[in-house]
């Protein structure tokens, strides 16, 4: 608990403020300060996901703001990352995946027929009927309480198939690396290899840090005797 939360909460219970009374106004513990519809949303989804994996990491990144409101926070973005840890060719490597998430009182029209790419999961999903026209004309979805956990339950869904894809999209090339690629990527200076590989750049891959982490081990594991097979071969 924060300092301030805990000066304020001092207050309210002593003498200086005998007049001051919260009930359902008050903010509760959670990843954003807000409860507005849709900062409840974004609690009850990270409550959500720390209960079921906890292995999973959440965080705010950014927010979006009414256009006439500029008070009123009617979006959160979200980053969303899993890291997994394997044996790979004798060595520890850890793969972090991470994807990106709206959650919002509303859809963008323009991403409905053009999403952007660096948003994975929108919360609520497009599907869900959105009834209320109260924001000038936009259609907004109907974040009443008894509504939140099919939104939740249908978007954390949507996460872990997201995360799911994404894994995969990167676990393809690290399936690649063996037999030959293994060897060159322990004994080939780093251009060498994705130029002449050029599936290990997709994404920088190659030269993320945790591809390096264990580069680093399995040079040191097998750079010996990759130089002594070398060695034999001339």
């Amino acid at each position: 608990m924060s300092k301030f939360r805990d000066l304020v909460e001092s207050i309210i219970v002593g003498e200086e403020a005998p007049f001051w009374t919260f009930g359902e106004d008050t903010l509760e513990e959670g990843l954003v300060p807000s409860n507005a519809p849709i900062g409840k949303l974004v609690n009850k989804l990270d409550s959500f996901i720390k209960d079921d994996k906890p292995t999973l990491e959440v965080k705010l990144y950014s927010t979006g703001r009414d256009i006439k409101k500029k008070d009123e926070i009617v979006s959160y973005y979200l980053t969303i990352k899993e890291t997994k840890t394997y044996k790979f060719h004798g060595c520890k490597i850890e793969v972090p995946v991470t994807i990106r998430c709206r959650c919002s009182t509303h859809d963008k029209p323009e991403q409905e027929i053009n999403p952007p790419k660096d948003i994975n999961v929108y919360i609520p999903n497009p599907s869900f009927p959105k009834t209320f026209n109260n924001r000038g004309g936009i259609m907004c979805y109907d974040l009443s309480e008894p509504n939140l956990d099919s939104y939740i339950a249908n978007g954390y869904d949507d996460i872990l198939l997201a995360l799911k894809d994404k894994r995969n999209y990167i676990e393809m090339p690290l399936n690649a690396i063996k037999g030959d690629v293994f060897k060159d990527i322990i004994t080939l200076p780093a251009q060498e290899v994705v130029f002449k590989y050029k599936f290990l750049n997709r994404d920088t891959l190659y030269f993320s840090k945790w591809f390096q982490d264990w580069l680093k081990q399995v040079r040191a594991l097998y750079s010996n005797t990759f130089q002594q097979t070398n060695t034999f071969s001339r």
